[in-house]
Parts: structure tokens; C-alpha cells; sequence
């Protein structure tokens, strides 16, 4: 495996582990990412958004806001451009 690869997956780690800590340490008020809007109740949470996300081809996801009808996430895909991308919170498919 080169090193190149070996970061990448270091990196895509370590971007996962700091979102779910985040929603973790934040969850006490359950507001943590809606801006105090509510997500469907039926809502994927945040670290699976991710998860299917980066499957999908976004290398480093940045950013996830929720509008209360859609995830918004700010990432860079795999040849290092910045994206912004909309998700249907129940599915977890791009919308936009």
C-alpha cells in the first residue's frame, strides 16, 4: 500500500471519528447541526450521512448543516475540488 494511500485512509479515519465525537459530545439538547430545526423524526443521523457520502466519492466532508429538509454538506471530492451538495435526510441521496 503506498503512503499516499495510507493517509488518505488515515485522513478519511480521522474526519469520520471527529463528526461522530462532535455529535456525541454535542447531542445532550438534540439540536446539535439542525440550527435549532427539526430533521424529520425518521432522519439518518449525521456520521451515516457521511458514511454514504464518502462511499459516493467525497474524499474530506468539512461541513454538514440541516435545514429541516435536507442535510447540506461542504466537502472536496477525490480530485480535490470543493463541493457543496444537498441530502435528502431519510435516504441519504444527493439531491443537488
Amino acid at each position: 500500500m503506498t503512503t499516499a494511500r495510507r493517509m488518505a485512509i488515515g485522513l478519511g479515519t480521522a474526519n469520520l471519528t471527529a463528526l461522530v465525537l462532535i455529535a456525541a459530545v454535542s447531542a445532550n439538547d438534540g439540536s446539535w447541526g439542525t440550527g435549532f430545526r427539526s430533521l424529520p423524526p425518521d432522519a439518518l443521523p449525521v456520521s451515516e450521512v457521511a458514511r454514504k457520502l464518502e462511499h459516493q466519492g467525497l474524499a474530506r466532508i468539512y461541513k454538514i448543516e440541516a435545514d429541516g429538509s435536507t442535510y447540506h454538506v461542504r466537502a472536496v471530492d477525490t480530485v480535490g475540488r470543493r463541493v457543496e451538495v444537498s441530502v435528502d435526510p431519510r435516504s441519504g441521496i444527493v439531491v443537488r
